[in-house]
């Protein structure tokens, strides 16, 4: 999954615009390359045609990435668990979700990465809890929130 070409098509679905998801003054395409540059988790296929792949930051897995490809190869989606490093700080957990098109395969792709984004934020809420010996009430425990939809429009290189 990880070959040039892969590369090459993320590259010219995101292309290099600013982001500040992991670290200040990156792009996203280096941040969606960190997140998907650790472990990977086994391919998830849905819907008709879709599949989903995802990995962790290295030595960071509680940031991720996943990428939504239709069986034919093509990027649907892309999806960036982060705590927002740019602006709130809150030490909660975002999900941002790259896409070119709004349509009813976005929208399939987009269901299923909130879904694994709820489910991922609860294991890491439960390993914390385990680990810490945190309650189910704690206030340290982070928190899931609504999903930011970001519409690549233009060229690659044009800033949206």
């Amino acid at each position: 999954m990880w070959d040039p070409a892969f590369r090459e098509a993320r590259e010219a679905f995101i292309g290099d615009r600013p982001a500040g998801w992991l670290y200040e003054n990156g792009t996203m395409l280096g941040q969606v390359n960190t997140v998907l540059g650790g472990p990977p988790d086994e391919p998830v296929y849905f819907s008709d045609n879709l599949v989903r792949f995802s990995a962790c930051r290295p030595h960071s897995c509680d940031e991720k990435g996943a990428v939504v490809l239709t069986t034919d190869g093509e990027i649907v989606a892309v999806g960036v668990l982060h705590f927002d490093n740019s602006r709130t700080r809150s030490g909660h957990p975002m999900l941002t979700i790259l896409t070119r098109k709004r349509d009813d395969r976005f929208q399939e792709a987009a269901d299923h990465l909130i879904a694994w984004y709820e489910m991922v934020t609860t294991d890491y809420n439960n390993w914390q809890k385990e680990s810490y010996g945190l309650s189910d009430t704690s206030d340290e425990l982070r928190k899931t929130s609504d999903p930011e939809i970001v519409l690549l429009a233009g060229t690659p290189d044009s800033q949206p």
